[in-house]
């Protein structure tokens, strides 16, 4: 929150002339080479969907949530809240700095077009740097949360038999009480991922952009089976919207996600070459064949869905302190005799 403040703050004082207000509102640049302006706005959403494939990181964490059924919707709820509000002051400040915005994109730094919107605002290289730290530096405490989730991820998947090596990978640290193979798992893979970029940008842009249409067609996969039953296997919990209110929903999801999905996959700027090229739709498509080929072979035979033990909640939500109560609650859920004891759902 520092570093915004100082940002925005940097970006609000330091320019010798701002942008006008037509040119922050009105103005629309279409700069793709080819495309037409409403296809030029949908493959813009992009950047802004980034936004709809985070919400969920929190989920991975309910097992280890009281009350999760409350405080996990409410904890994204916050921090959509949250992102908004900060993400439009910055975005404001931002565009009001832009004084040549040709320059964004033609400069020597035209791969990172923010870096030369701080060196307009600041008018020198050190200041522009100074402010890229701060963004830069912003991003470890989400590195954080990107392993814990991901570890998590892979534990509860390992716990149910979908992966390689799941007995391995299944284990809980005796005395961390948490899942430290799949953690570091995770970590090692998503640092391998990273380093993709330093052999090649267009490969490392495939894989990040693949991200949204691969979180937007999880979404898909959750929400299609209750429009297709009606929602008759809803479980109304303590936000549930109604069947009408929640069905129109459900509904205008499905149709956001399949017409953004289809725009995500096209090149975002014309001509196409190898470089430019948007291979989000390899790299979906060679997943979806990877799934289906382990699902085919092993998964069917071993996978059998999650198992929730209500029991082990139920303990969650009472020892919420010290590390009876968690070591009960992960005793429960990772061993057969738990999820016996339990009502399983």
């Amino acid at each position: 929150m520092c570093g915004l403040i100082t940002t925005v703050v940097v970006l609000t004082v330091m320019p010798k002339q701002h942008a006008s207000s037509a040119q922050v509102w009105t103005e629309y640049h279409n700069n793709t080479g080819g495309w037409s302006d409403g296809v030029c706005f949908m493959t813009g959403l992009l950047n802004a969907a980034f936004a709809v494939g985070v919400p969920d990181c929190i989920s991975h964490l309910s097992e280890e949530v009281p009350k999760p059924e409350i405080k996990v919707p409410q904890g994204i709820m916050l921090q959509m809240l949250t992102a908004f509000v900060t993400s439009f002051v910055y975005l404001i400040a931002l565009f009001y700095s832009i004084q040549d915005l040709d320059a964004v994109f033609t400069s020597n730094i035209g791969f990172f077009p923010t870096a030369e919107i701080y060196r307009q605002a600041t008018g020198s290289n050190a200041g522009a740097i100074g402010l890229i730290a701060v963004l830069f530096l912003a991003t470890f405490p989400t590195l954080i949360g990107t392993f814990v989730t991901g570890g998590r991820m892979w534990w509860s998947l390992a716990r149910d038999n979908a992966t390689p090596f799941s007995n391995y990978f299944a284990q809980v640290h005796p005395t961390l009480n948490c899942p430290v193979r799949a953690t570091v798992a995770m970590s090692a893979l998503v640092t391998c991922l990273g380093c993709i970029y330093i052999g090649s940008t267009t490969a490392f842009q495939a894989l990040i952009s693949s991200f949204i249409v691969l979180s937007s067609l999880s979404y898909f996969g959750a929400i299609f089976p209750h429009v297709l039953s009606g929602r008759g296997n809803m479980v109304p919990g303590p936000f549930y919207m109604g069947q009408k209110l929640g069905m129109a929903v459900n509904i205008v999801s499905l149709l956001y996600i399949l017409v953004t999905v289809i725009f995500f996959c096209f090149p975002l700027v014309l001509p196409a070459t190898v470089q430019n090229m948007n291979y989000t739709s390899v790299i979906v498509v060679g997943l979806m064949v990877l799934t289906a080929f382990w699902w085919v072979f092993r998964g069917r035979d071993q996978y059998h869905g999650p198992q929730y033990s209500f029991e082990a909640a139920e303990r969650l939500a009472t020892f919420q302190e010290g590390k009876e109560g968690r070591r009960s609650f992960i005793d429960l859920v990772v061993s057969p005799v738990g999820i016996e004891h339990g009502n399983v759902s």
